[in-house]
């Protein structure tokens, strides 16, 4: 049983090596290739991630650096180049057990049906290091990116230029949004203030209204005792009062 896994495991290691020597190595790429390589097959997030990985200090980088250290790294066989070797055929392997192994007329056939949608990256990479690509078809091929990545980035600045301008768009709504919210809580606290008023006003309404309809009782006082006897003389001087 072990002898069978031995057997087994040594029969694909063996397919796997006998695959690679169909396939070009990352450093035997034309170098004309590979600025177009690393701009078509990986985004720039990725490529600070395999610097990071490898412990390459990159902090200082711009995006233009680390674009010119991938594309230097691909002159030879280093550990960059093998690392990011390793990063496209697994980034791409799906594509690659589908269409790497094609001929070169089955492969060109597949190429143009992805030229129709622009899905060419892992078909890109296969290109690059298919060892039964002629000259010409890989010419053309490069020359179809090449125009791609114009086209690809002209419509990015388009994007771009679209994007600031809602960006600013959005930022006068937020200001303006933000007046509108200040404006609500004043006039709210302009109408809390009012309805205090209101409220009030209807208080000492009802109060006038009730002193209007009950007037109070007015207390009985007692007049002086010079005043009555003033009275009592002057009605029994009218013959008003007996003074018996």
């Amino acid at each position: 049983m072990d002898d069978l896994n031995i057997a087994t495991q040594g029969n694909e290691l063996q397919y796997r090596l006998d695959k690679a020597k169909k396939r070009k190595r990352i450093w035997e790429i034309s170098h004309d290739l590979s600025c177009s390589v690393c701009g078509t097959c990986l985004d720039l997030d990725e490529q600070r991630m395999i610097l990071k990985k490898l412990h390459i200090d990159h902090k200082t980088f711009t995006d233009h650096d680390i674009h010119a250290c991938m594309v230097q790294s691909l002159c030879s066989e280093n550990k960059l180049s093998r690392r990011l070797e390793s990063h496209l055929n697994d980034k791409y392997r799906y594509v690659i057990s589908q269409f790497g192994e094609l001929d070169e007329d089955q492969f060109m056939a597949v190429w143009q049906d992805h030229m129709k949608s622009g899905d060419i990256c892992g078909l890109y990479w296969i290109a690059v290091t298919h060892k039964g690509l002629s000259e010409k078809s890989m010419h053309n091929i490069f020359c179809e990116v090449h125009m791609l990545s114009h086209l690809n980035g002209g419509k990015v600045r388009k994007e771009k230029s679209e994007y600031d301008r809602l960006f600013h768009v959005n930022s006068d709504l937020q200001a303006k949004l933000q007046q509108e919210k200040e404006k609500r809580k004043e006039l709210a606290k302009e109408l809390a203030s009012l309805e205090k008023i209101r409220r009030n006003l209807e208080t000492k309404i009802r109060s006038l209204e009730k002193t209007r309809t009950h007037p109070p009782d007015k207390p009985y006082q007692m007049l002086p005792s010079s005043s009555l006897s003033s009275i009592s003389c002057a009605l029994t001087a009218a013959g008003k009062v007996d003074p018996s």
